[in-house]
C-alpha cells in the first residue's frame, strides 16, 4: 500500500477526518494491536490507524481446528491483507483457551434449558482477554477492532456507545467489557456505516473489500441442532401445551429448543404454537400461542455495570435480543445482579440471553448481565 498516493484520496482524507472527531484515540505514535479476523471491517481498521501514523500490527486468535463458518481462512487473509498495508502480523494458539472458555460452555447452557450468546463472551474473554494481554507483552498500550461502536468517556469513567450505523450497531454485544478494557480500546468505525468502510477497502485496495459476511456461530460446521444433537446427543421426552398440561407430542432433548421458537417443534397445530418453556429437570417442553410469550419483568446476574448506578430505582431502555426493540423499564439494580420491570410485556424473554441496559436515550450503555429468569 503506497501511503502517499493513498493521501491524495478524498475519501480517504475525510474517512481520516471522521476517525478523529470525538473519538477518545490514544496519542499519535502509540502502538496499537488491531484484533483481525481476515474481514473487511478489522482490515480498513488498521490500514487507516496506519495512515493516522500509529505504530499498527495485526493479532489474531487460532481459536479452533479446521474452519468455521465465519473463520474460513480468517488467519490466511489476515496475514494478506497485514503485507498489503505493510505491517506486521501474529497469531496467538488459542484453540485450548476457546474450547475450554466458549465452545464447552456454549454445550453445557443448552444442556440445562438456556440459549447462550458466544459472541459476548469471546469478546470479553477471548478478544478483550487474551489478545489485549498478549498485545501488552508486545508493547502495546491499545486494542483496536472493527466493531461498529463508539468509546465514551465522562466524569472518569468509560461506556460504550452506539455507533452512527443503525443497522450493525454492535453496542450490544461489548457490555461486558471492564473499565481497564474500555481504556485500552480504539473504535475507528464508529462514525461509519458499513456501504462506506466496503469503499474504503475498495479504495485502499484491499483484497477482501467484498468479502461475505456471516452472521453464523463460527464454531459450528453445519446446523446447531446437529451440533448439539452430536455432543449431547438424544433425551427424548414430552412436550405439552402450556395452559392445559395436555401432551401433545414428543422431542428428542430440551437441549433442542429455545423460547420463542416456532419452526421444528415437531408437533402440528392449527394455530401458530410457540416453545414458551423448558423444562430440563422432568425433560418437558412447554408449548402455547404467542400471548404465552409475554413477560412483565426479568431478573439477569453476572452484572457489568459501565456506569454503576446511584439510585435504588431508575428508568431506563432494555434490550433482550441484539435485533430487538429496547424495552422501557424499571431497573432495581444490585452489585452482581438486576431486576427488570417492564412498562410493556417483553416477548420471548430467554434465560441465556443478555439483558443490555441503555440511557432513556438509547445512545450508551449502562450495564448488562445474562437473563436467569422472567415472570
Amino acid at each position: 500500500m503506497n501511503k502517499t498516493s493513498i493521501q491524495t484520496s478524498s475519501l480517504v482524507q475525510e474517512a481520516l477526518l471522521r476517525i478523529s472527531d470525538n473519538n477518545h484515540l490514544p496519542p499519535k505514535g502509540s502502538k496499537i494491536a488491531i484484533a483481525m479476523s481476515g474481514g473487511v471491517d478489522s482490515s480498513v481498521t488498521a490500514a487507516l490507524l496506519k495512515l493516522l501514523d500509529y505504530e499498527v500490527f495485526g493479532l489474531t486468535g487460532w481459536l479452533m481446528e479446521g474452519s468455521g463458518k465465519c473463520c474460513d481462512g480468517g488467519m490466511l487473509d489476515s496475514a494478506r491483507i497485514a503485507e498489503i498495508i505493510g505491517i506486521e502480523h501474529e497469531s496467538l494458539d488459542l484453540r485450548e483457551y476457546f474450547k475450554s472458555t466458549i465452545i464447552n460452555p456454549f454445550v453445557s447452557s443448552y444442556a440445562v434449558g438456556r440459549t447462550p450468546v458466544p459472541c459476548m463472551p469471546c469478546n470479553t474473554e477471548v478478544k478483550w482477554g487474551s489478545l489485549l494481554e498478549y498485545s501488552k507483552t508486545l508493547q502495546a498500550s491499545h486494542l483496536a477492532s472493527g466493531h461498529y461502536a463508539r468509546l465514551n468517556y465522562s466524569q472518569n469513567t468509560y461506556c460504550i456507545g452506539k455507533a452512527s450505523d443503525p443497522n450493525k450497531d454492535q453496542s450490544y454485544m461489548l457490555w461486558g467489557l471492564s473499565q481497564e478494557q474500555l481504556s485500552r480500546t480504539v473504535f475507528p468505525l464508529a462514525n461509519f456505516i458499513k456501504d462506506e468502510v466496503r469503499a474504503l477497502a475498495q479504495e485502499l485496495n484491499l483484497i477482501n473489500w467484498n468479502k461475505q459476511e456471516s452472521q453464523d456461530i463460527c464454531f459450528i460446521p453445519n446446523t446447531t441442532k446437529e451440533f448439539l444433537l452430536e455432543r449431547l446427543g438424544e433425551r427424548k421426552g414430552e412436550i405439552k401445551h402450556m395452559q392445559t398440561g395436555q401432551t401433545l407430542g414428543t422431542h428428542s432433548g430440551t437441549h433442542l429448543f429455545t423460547i420463542g421458537q416456532r419452526k421444528g417443534i415437531g408437533i402440528s397445530s392449527t394455530e401458530p404454537i410457540y416453545v414458551i418453556k423448558i423444562d430440563t429437570l422432568n425433560n418437558v417442553v412447554y408449548v402455547g400461542g404467542k400471548q404465552d410469550l409475554y413477560s412483565k419483568s426479568l431478573m439477569a446476574e453476572d452484572v457489568n455495570w459501565q456506569q454503576p448506578p446511584t439510585e435504588a430505582s431508575f428508568e431506563a431502555l432494555v434490550k433482550i435480543r441484539y435485533n430487538s426493540e429496547p424495552l422501557l423499564a424499571q431497573i432495581i439494580p444490585s452489585t452482581n445482579s438486576f431486576k427488570a420491570n417492564f412498562q410493556a410485556e417483553g416477548e420471548s424473554v430467554t434465560p441465556g440471553q443478555a439483558a443490555v441496559i441503555y440511557d432513556l436515550n438509547h445512545e450508551f450503555i449502562i450495564g448488562g448481565g445474562w437473563i436467569r429468569d422472567f415472570l
